[in-house]
Order: C-alpha cells, then sequence, then structure tokens
C-alpha cells in the first residue's frame, strides 16, 4: 500500500484534520509537500515552504538641504523627536493549517479572528505582545539621516494579510504623536 505524509514545524498536534500555530512574531510555520511512497519504493522527497511572511522595519528621515551652504534646512530631531514605540496593529493570533486529504490535494490556511497588537518598546502594557528585535535591530534614539543611514528598527514573522497597519510613535517635538502606515 502507498503512504503519504504530511510534514511541518513546528511541532503542533493534528486535531479534527487541522493544526494550529500560535503567532508570537518570531517563529516561521514550515510545511512540507505531501510525500508519497510504500517499502518496495522510495519516499518523494520533500521540499519545505514556509506559511509566515517575514518583514523588516527601516526608518530614516529626508532632510532638505541648503542649495547653497550644503547644510540640513532643519534638525530632523527638532522636528520628528525621537522614536518610542512601534506598534503593529491586528495580528491574527492564530495560523490554522488544513492538512491535505490526498497527494492530489493542498493544504488549506486561516487565520483566527482573534487579533493583537505586537508593541516595541521598552515596557509593553498588560495585554500587549511584544514584538521581537530580531538580529542586530534597536530602537534609535532619533531618526537616522538619509536613506544610507537607515536602521533597521524590528524584524518579525506573521501570516500574510490584505493590510499591514504599523504605528511609529515618537517622543518630543510631535510628543506621541503617532506616523501611521498601512501597507
Amino acid at each position: 500500500d502507498w503512504v503519504n505524509y504530511a510534514s511541518w514545524y513546528p511541532y503542533a498536534d493534528v486535531e479534527n484534520g487541522e493544526v494550529a500555530f500560535s503567532v508570537d512574531g518570531n517563529t516561521d510555520v514550515l510545511y512540507g509537500d505531501i510525500a508519497t511512497g510504500r517499502s518496495d519504493t522510495p519516499f518523494d522527497p520533500v521540499t519545505f515552504n514556509h506559511a509566515m511572511v517575514k518583514f523588516k522595519v527601516w526608518v530614516y528621515a529626508m532632510v532638505p538641504k541648503n542649495n547653497v551652504t550644503g547644510e540640513m534646512a532643519y534638525d530632523p530631531d527638532d522636528v520628528w523627536g525621537t522614536i518610542s514605540s512601534l506598534t503593529v496593529k491586528d495580528v491574527p493570533e492564530h495560523l490554522n493549517m488544513a492538512l491535505p486529504t490526498s497527494s492530489e490535494s493542498r493544504y488549506v490556511f486561516t487565520t483566527s479572528v482573534e487579533k493583537a497588537d505586537f508593541v516595541m518598546k521598552a515596557a509593553p502594557e498588560e495585554g500587549e505582545k511584544k514584538l521581537p528585535f530580531g538580529a542586530g535591530t534597536v530602537l534609535p534614539s532619533s531618526f537616522p539621516l538619509d536613506i544610507d543611514e537607515r536602521k533597521a528598527i524590528a524584524e518579525f514573522m506573521i501570516p500574510p494579510t490584505s493590510i499591514l497597519s504599523l504605528n511609529v510613535t515618537t517622543t518630543g517635538p510631535a510628543d506621541g504623536e503617532a506616523i501611521s502606515q498601512n501597507i
């Protein structure tokens, strides 16, 4: 008899033909092709795919320069202040994967209705999920100047979504003002 098997990472139990993964912003979910084989025939090779989307957030300030002197027209800290937090809004709390029922069928992915905000700041409030920093990412004290000086401030993995909403909050002249962008 032929055997089909499905594979995924990280480990999670199957319940009613479905696997649920908690979204923590740090863990990727991998799933393999359906492998088919039997005792006298080798199994097909398995190729793994990513179910999460990885985002890396970079910040920088574009400051106009005086055409004559080449000096900055203003100090970006006087306009933007310093970055106090970054929030990724309405991230699904779970990614659900329905297992294929045959070697010809496919995995089906859905996300939970429950959503949470992932926050990057020194001390998250009660109930906030802390956004992972990712390798080499830090919250800079001020906006770096120009694209060549940009800084990565966050790196995270979440399920694919049609709209990603990011809020950057600053302190200083714009005190507590949020810069929001839907992408």
